[in-house]
């Protein structure tokens, strides 16, 4: 089962290949986890130490760091992408590759990808093999996210010119610039004296009597934020191990056998449901009891009974971890699987 993948992945680079096999032997991998989760093997090939170790470059929003190894041209273009994006300035900007980049790396072969199925979804892992060819679509995407940066630019000058905030003379656009940087040098020496106001509040307020009081309503301020991130969550499993989120509707036929025919709840009913059980709950520990049994079986519950079109995908990035911390979890509730037709 795991040949195709192997060799898809050695039609790129034989090494990486030879590699993903190491790392499973040294992780203990299973045989049906090394197909299963194979984006996973990927990540860890990509972080372990092996002789002679393949280029293995995380595509998607690698740093700059990972991609050009000359310190001065590294300086130029961080200079580059930090002009174009003030939001997102860093002394180690992220390069975001775009379509035309990833086209690039593919055309080349030097781009190993995977798809994983997630249940009516795909996550894709993918890195790149040849340093050098990352570096030159690096630097293609600098020029890239300069003219995007250059768009919005223009978008924006065209905008202000409309809205008539470009009738200013150059001495009043002078001094209103002026204003605006006292107004936000103000703004920002206020916005610390409440920052460092609010932490000294936060320490202050620790303690027994803070969880006695507010620990119910912190779980749910929690769950709610979880939720907003991860609506398919509920659905994923809840509605296929309980009862309450499905309805089974008995027909008999003129053979005189019965058939059971059973609906599930939507993801916005099983949304609601975890909701309203999360609200209920009388302190934290049942609170996170509840929330628990959620990630559980959305981890655990086996989708085969629902036909494609009907199953909800779920996954988090956290999944090996969530996994080993709550293992002993996982192992007490999973059923032993029974074989077909018994």
């Amino acid at each position: 089962d795991a040949e195709p993948l192997l060799r898809k992945v050695a039609a790129v680079s034989p090494r990486i290949a030879e590699c993903v096999c190491l790392a499973a032997k040294r992780h203990k991998a299973r045989p049906g986890d090394f197909v299963r989760h194979f984006d996973e093997l990927l990540a860890l090939t990509a972080e372990g130490r092996f002789e002679d170790k393949p280029t293995m470059i995380k595509a998607g929003s690698p740093c700059l760091s990972e991609l050009i190894a000359d310190e001065g041209e590294r300086a130029e273009l961080a200079a580059r992408l930090n002009a174009a994006d003030r939001y997102m300035r860093s002394d180690d900007p992220r390069v975001r590759f775009g379509e035309a980049e990833t086209d690039a790396l593919r055309a080349a072969g030097c781009l190993i990808e995977h798809r994983t199925d997630q249940g009516g979804f795909y996550s894709v892992a993918a890195c790149v093999t040849d340093a050098e060819m990352a570096a030159d679509v690096a630097r293609r995407a600098v020029e890239r996210i300069e003219a995007e940066a250059k768009k919005r630019a223009e978008e924006e000058a065209a905008w202000r010119e409309r809205s008539g905030q470009a009738k200013l003379s150059p001495e009043e656009a002078k001094d209103a610039r002026k204003a605006e940087r006292e107004q936000a040098k103000k703004g920002a020496a206020a916005a610390r004296k409440f920052n460092e106001d609010l932490g000294r509040n936060l320490l202050a307020r620790r303690g027994k009597q803070a969880r006695r009081e507010h620990g119910l309503a912190r779980l749910k301020a929690l769950a709610a934020i979880l939720l907003a991130d991860n609506p398919e969550l509920p659905a994923r499993g809840l509605r296929l191990v309980f009862s309450q989120l499905q309805e089974v509707e008995v027909k008999q036929l003129k053979s005189g056998a019965k058939r059971s025919k059973v609906s599930y709840a939507d993801r916005e009913q099983c949304l609601e449901y975890l909701t309203n059980s999360i609200d209920r709950a009388r302190d934290v520990g049942e609170g996170v009891e509840i929330l628990i049994d959620a990630v559980i079986a959305g981890l655990l519950a086996d989708q085969s009974e629902l036909p494609r079109s009907k199953r909800i995908g779920w996954g988090t990035g956290a999944e090996a971890q969530v996994r080993k911390l709550l293992a002993s979890e996982l192992k007490a509730v999973k059923p032993r699987r029974r074989q077909a037709g018994k």
